[in-house]
């Protein structure tokens, strides 16, 4: 605030600050003087260039017995007309009249950027009204910009969502770390229920400082660690939820099933990073879901005095631990769900070659009953030597009685393969909606081939089908040709 500081020492040596503030759009200050003075104009010009353009400042100044003198813009002509009225007013004022200099800057946006003159009395203000309200003031700044140029600050640092730059540095092209949230959002929706997630755009990285400046560390990182602590658990609990007054409720269920309502007013201390390391873990590589559930167990066996927002540093290690159990259980019963998937499949291929296989038993068994009846019909009036026709009008219409018969069966053997196909079908869809509860979509289809083994076994099947069918039809055309020529040539 060395600018600011500058602006008032010229108007007096002996100062005290009344009242300071600063919120997302302003600064105000004001001081009380002691032994005023007039400065110069090109003094009180250069102490101006300090301020960015892009910003608005006032300065009031108070003089209890006389009208106040009010500075709104940078012009020339109204700097001297200021300092004028100024330099009347002090020459006429009571030796006892009280004086003050009020300052107001109106903070303006510009390519994303913003003045923060007292970082201090911006954290104090996020921190106004509980853990809710930082949420919302932040979350109100980041929607307008990125881009924070700190007074006083020496090291530049940022979160996934602000930057935090000195003063006077040239921020042109910076970028936070812009972590996709739209996939982090899709990955807490899986695992538990925020029910403020319309409302609310965070994620625990925007509270996380990847650099600490002395004047980060002491103003803003005991906030941005409590709000990171706060986040973080939103994406690990089962469920969250901040009230119309501002109250937060947690609900984590492990072995054991813990809650916690923070109301608006409570703040919490002791924070560490454990928990954002453990969300960080979670929600890295892996499944979301096994690797939250099974964090959700462990954080419930390492509360410090059951209480949900204090956790045993160290807990990271051992989720880490169990999860490598867990892998390699999972690994075995991984490879015996695989097994048994390549075992059905190779026991359905062997289902659609039964399938036809019981069409061709109908086929053989009603051709060659006809065949032998005819066979055995013509070989016994071959043997008799007899001049008796080979067929006679009661053996043609005994023909077409098996002719008849033998379509009768063809029809019912290809409808019972249809219904076998139908069941065929139904079993394979049937034990595939089984293994989506064990196995992934992606993965499930990629065992399967995307149930390329399945459609080629139903195509054999429609092709035995057609091929039955023309046999049987040219196996009863031949037959009945040779017996009507037979049945002819006697006429």
């Amino acid at each position: 605030m060395k600018s600011l500081d500058n602006i008032v020492a010229l108007f007096s040596s002996d100062r005290s600050v009344i009242k300071q503030q600063e919120n997302n759009s302003e600064y105000k200050c004001e001081y009380a003087l002691t032994n005023p003075h007039r400065p110069s104009y090109d003094e009180l010009v250069s102490c101006l260039r300090s301020i960015p353009k892009r910003d608005e400042i006032s300065i009031t100044y108070k003089i209890e017995s006389a009208e106040d003198q009010i500075l709104n813009d940078r012009s020339r002509e109204s700097i001297e007309n200021f300092l004028i009225n100024l330099e009347s007013k002090l020459s006429l004022r009571d030796p006892d009249d009280s004086i003050e200099l009020h300052l107001r800057v109106f903070k303006k946006v510009l390519d994303g950027a913003i003045s923060i003159y007292s970082l201090e009395d911006v954290a104090n203000f996020w921190k106004e009204s509980g853990i809710v309200s930082s949420l919302k003031k932040i979350e109100e700044l980041v929607s307008r910009v990125q881009v924070l140029l700190v007074n006083g600050l020496e090291i530049a640092a940022k979160t996934n969502s602000l930057i935090f730059l000195p003063f006077e540095f040239d921020y042109k092209g910076s970028e936070a770390n812009g972590i996709d949230r739209s996939e982090i959002y899709t990955l807490r929706d899986k695992v538990s229920h925020f029910a403020n997630a319309s409302q609310f755009s965070f994620i625990p990285e925007d509270f996380h400082i990847h650099e600490i400046d002395p004047v980060l560390n002491a103003e803003i990182r005991p906030l941005f660690e409590e709000l990171r602590l706060v986040s973080s658990l939103i994406y690990l609990c089962d469920f969250s939820k901040f009230d119309e007054l501002g109250n937060i409720h947690l609900r984590l269920g492990g072995y054991r099933l813990y809650a916690k309502d923070i109301s608006a007013k409570e703040r919490i201390s002791g924070v560490n990073s454990e928990y954002y390391e453990i969300y960080k873990w979670a929600y890295g590589d892996g499944d979301v879901i096994d690797k939250v559930g099974l964090a959700r167990n462990i954080i419930s066996l390492h509360l410090i005095d059951n209480d949900l927002a204090k956790i045993q540093k160290g807990t990271l290690q051992s989720i880490s631990s169990g999860y490598q159990v867990y892998l390699k259980d999972n690994v075995k019963q991984y490879i015996e769900i695989k097994n048994k998937l390549s075992e059905f499949i190779q026991g359905s291929s062997e289902k659609a070659s039964e399938i036809s296989k019981n069409v061709g038993a109908y086929y053989k068994n009603s051709i060659w009953t006809m065949y032998s009846f005819f066979a055995s019909v013509f070989l016994i009036r071959v043997l008799s030597k007899s001049n008796q026709v080979l067929v006679t009008n009661e053996v043609f219409v005994l023909f077409f009685a098996f002719v008849i018969i033998t379509l009768i069966i063809m029809r019912y053997a290809l409808s019972e393969l249809e219904d076998e196909k139908l069941r065929f079908i139904e079993r394979y869809q049937s034990l595939k909606s089984r293994y989506c509860d064990l196995l992934i979509p992606d993965d499930l289809d990629r065992i399967l081939e995307s149930d390329k083994q399945h459609l080629s076994d139903l195509k054999y099947i429609d092709k035995k089908r057609n091929d039955y069918r023309w046999l049987w039809g040219l196996s009863i055309s031949v037959i009945f040709v040779f017996v009507s020529l037979l049945w002819a040539a006697k006429l």
